[in-house]
């Protein structure tokens, strides 16, 4: 009994990237209803985005095809989503906090679990994909994050942690990593499941970036209800109070990135210090790709004449000054 219930805990812990979306759905749930005063439980159904995807890695097809086993996979990942879900709504009475404490919580208890889940890169997948995902993913995040702060899109005030000169809080610039390392591991788990022949990088690109929406989903409210992040002005509230222009713009940020990771990733001519190499010098490629994309969304849909093109056309005056 006791080596099958260490074999489970060393399975799960081999998959903490999938159990990351479980744990971001819950502990944000449990913050917007329970911590929050007044409480939000208006924001609760965001939960639903990422633990669809956690669902959905263990369910598309579980470990064998027996019927029993898939009966107990779709059991167990019924209960894990659903008994958490009503403890925190109905059982556990409400402990409100201030925002300033909760901030500061959040902030510590991000940073933790990013570098855990750095160790999990390092260790159980690989060496190079640490590099991949936690040093190249990091510069593209804090040249992204701090880009949006610099050109006026917004602001991030208030934490604990910043690098001189760059405005963006080290938390939020280690969210990306956080996010494209979850993000990839999840889906590629899912399309192992598959046989691909055909579009596999635009499969996997969309794919990806579907799961890191589906968190954005979930953070984005919440994080803006508590002033994490303060958006321009102008922008007007689209979902739960967070302008389109977030979600556009981050549909235009992991879709390149995405891309170009699997066309390097899928090279099979490249050693490993190759494709890496190759990843970097792709970030002003990811940029750019980026840049063009949310322009051509936001016109879609905001408009040639919406405030969010306004802020555009105004960023590189901010850059420069």
């Amino acid at each position: 009994m006791r080596e099958t219930v260490l074999a489970r805990l060393k399975a799960a812990l081999a998959h903490m990237p999938v159990w990351y979306l479980w744990f971001q759905a819950f502990s944000l749930l449990d913050t917007e209803v329970r911590l929050l005063d007044p409480p939000r439980r208006d924001f609760a159904f965001t939960a639903l985005f990422p633990l669809a995807w956690f669902a959905a890695y263990y369910l598309v097809k579980p470990p064998d095809d027996r019927t029993r086993n898939r009966r107990k996979v779709v059991l167990l990942v019924t209960l894990s989503c659903v008994v958490p879900a009503l403890l925190i709504l109905l059982l556990i009475p409400p402990t409100p906090r201030s925002p300033e404490a909760l901030m500061r919580d959040a902030e510590i208890a991000r940073l933790i679990v990013a570098a855990t889940l750095a160790l999990h890169c390092w260790f159980i997948a690989s060496k190079t994909a640490f590099v991949k995902f936690f040093v190249v993913a990091l510069l593209y995040g804090a040249i992204l994050e701090s880009g949006g702060i610099l050109g006026g899109f917004f602001s991030e005030p208030g934490y604990l942690l910043y690098i001189p000169h760059v405005p963006a809080p080290v938390v939020n610039i280690v969210g990306w990593c956080v996010g494209m390392y979850v993000s990839v591991y999840v889906w590629q788990g899912i399309l192992e499941r598959f046989e691909l022949r055909r579009f596999r990088t635009a499969i996997f690109a969309a794919g990806v970036t579907a799961v890191a929406l589906s968190l954005d989903l979930q953070i984005d409210p919440f994080a803006t209800h508590s002033r994490w992040w303060i958006w321009h002005e102008n922008l007007p509230p689209a979902f739960l109070g967070v302008p389109l222009l977030n979600f556009l713009a981050w549909i235009a940020a992991i879709l390149p990135f995405a891309w170009l990771y699997c066309h390097i990733e899928t090279r099979t001519e490249m050693t490993e210090t190759r494709r890496i190499v190759r990843l970097f010098f792709a970030i002003p490629i990811a940029l750019i790709a980026g840049l063009a994309i949310v322009l051509t969304l936001t016109v879609i849909f905001r408009g040639p004449h919406s405030a969010d093109l306004q802020i555009f056309k105004e960023a590189p005056r901010l850059l420069r000054s």
